[in-house]
């Protein structure tokens, strides 16, 4: 993403280089928390009982017994079904599945926070209005820079994230 704002991307924010990749570093965050959540939780019978136990759209799951009985991983597919199922761009909701799993903090501070939470509202305008707000009017904030600086703040997140959940 990197070399192709490099290349590609513009100080003007309606660069249709700037949206694509300001868009797609959204979509890796989504793509890192999801899969690494559901590989941590899946490899473990400690953090799947966690995770249920304090997760109330997971532990609200009921099976008959002989789907039970037919099916030994019936709950590990389950939590893995309603775990995908999830909105990885609500970052607080993703903040308590860490947390409630893996014990984690997921943040790195407070301004990586603030900073994320902006760019997901605004990667909405970019991926369905064509980066136009309700209103109707173009954002002007999706610069070179704005984007780099979007990149930084979601690597900034995962690595924070990797760094405490490392075997």
């Amino acid at each position: 993403l990197r070399q192709i704002l490099s290349d590609h991307g513009k100080d003007d924010p309606r660069n249709l280089f700037n949206r694509m990749v300001f868009t797609q570093a959204i979509t890796a965050f989504e793509a890192y928390f999801c899969d690494t959540l559901i590989v941590r939780v899946l490899s473990e019978a400690d953090t799947m009982k966690a995770i249920v136990s304090k997760d109330g759209k997971l532990s609200e799951a009921r099976f008959p017994l002989l789907s039970i009985l037919e099916n030994p991983d019936l709950v590990k597919k389950e939590i893995e079904i309603r775990l995908k199922a999830r909105l990885y761009h609500k970052v607080e909701e993703v903040a308590c599945l860490y947390h409630n799993a893996l014990g984690v903090k997921i943040s790195p501070d407070r301004k990586a926070l603030e900073h994320l939470k902006a760019a997901i509202g605004f990667r909405h305008d970019c991926v369905h209005r064509n980066g136009v707000d309700k209103e109707g009017n173009r954002l002007k904030n999706i610069t070179k820079d704005y984007v780099l600086e979007t990149l930084d703040v979601v690597e900034c997140f995962a690595d924070h994230t990797q760094n405490q959940i490392k075997p």
